[in-house]
């Protein structure tokens, strides 16, 4: 007797399955293993690499709880921090785990190489490749400058920052900055007219010139513009993006498991 699938053709997913159905993936197809075709005590969950699956088949599966949907939303979105010398720790690797949490392709791109890179306070963060080639394996959902003050003076002298993040902004997707990073946003043009916030020191900077509405929230969000004040807040900030990027119900499931005091 042959098993039960269904295939269909939609945007890029990855699978998951409960203790009754099973996920295999066979010749670029992925494939929905119904019982009693399996026994229920067997549950084998395959990682798909998401690059492979860009242009792959998805599964609508006949089992509701498979969520096929939600999760071919959720793996589709994608994200890149930039990482410069200086940068400020918290504010690099709180959004990217939390993003991951969530279930979103994030790429650590090192400004100046793959190399490691110290950071404000002496800690060497790996980053996944150099921006010079990840840039170009965008468009990305989001593109996020951590802070710190000579982390985000690089990113403010960087032509290669500038041109992402006005391209994505002209693109009509998220750029977000937290802490000191702001003043690259105002450097690029980027943002001009929004609300936005950032570290206290470099409030008069970004005031100077009108170019933007200054507030004190921790987290600011104004459209596809999403800003923060720093380290103290980079979880705030990390949950914005997952609210943005995925949706409320997510941020808050991840708040939750996280103990974050309401």
């Amino acid at each position: 007797m042959n098993p039960i699938f269904h295939l269909q053709r939609c945007s890029p997913v990855t699978s998951a399955c409960s203790k009754k159905d099973v996920a295999a993936v066979c010749c670029s197809f992925v494939i929905i293993l119904t019982p009693p075709f399996v026994r229920q005590s067997t549950c084998l969950c395959l990682c798909i690499a998401f690059d492979l699956l860009r242009s792959g088949l998805a599964v609508k599966s006949i089992f509701p709880s498979l969520q096929t949907q939600k999760l071919c939303q959720n793996m589709s979105k994608s994200a890149i921090v930039l990482l410069a010398e200086g940068a400020e720790e918290m504010e690099v690797i709180t959004p990217v785990d939390t993003l991951r949490r969530a279930g979103v392709k994030v790429t650590l791109a090192g400004l100046a190489g793959s190399e490691p890179v110290k950071c404000s306070r002496d800690v060497l963060v790996v980053p996944d490749e150099a921006l010079e080639s990840a840039a170009g394996k965008g468009p990305f959902d989001a593109v996020i400058l951590p802070g710190g003050l000579k982390g985000s003076q690089n990113l403010l002298e960087s032509a290669a920052v500038g041109e992402l993040i006005r391209k994505q902004e002209a693109e009509g997707r998220i750029v977000a900055a937290i802490c000191a990073a702001p003043t690259a946003l105002k450097q690029h043009g980027v943002g001009k007219g929004k609300k936005i916030t950032s570290y206290p020191s470099v409030q008069g900077e970004l005031e100077k010139g009108g170019e933007y509405t200054y507030l004190q929230d921790r987290v600011v969000v104004d459209g596809n513009l999403i800003t923060s004040r720093g380290p103290g807040t980079a979880l705030e900030f990390s949950l914005a993006l997952v609210e943005a990027l995925v949706g409320k119900e997510k941020a808050q499931e991840l708040a939750n498991g996280m103990l974050l005091k309401q």
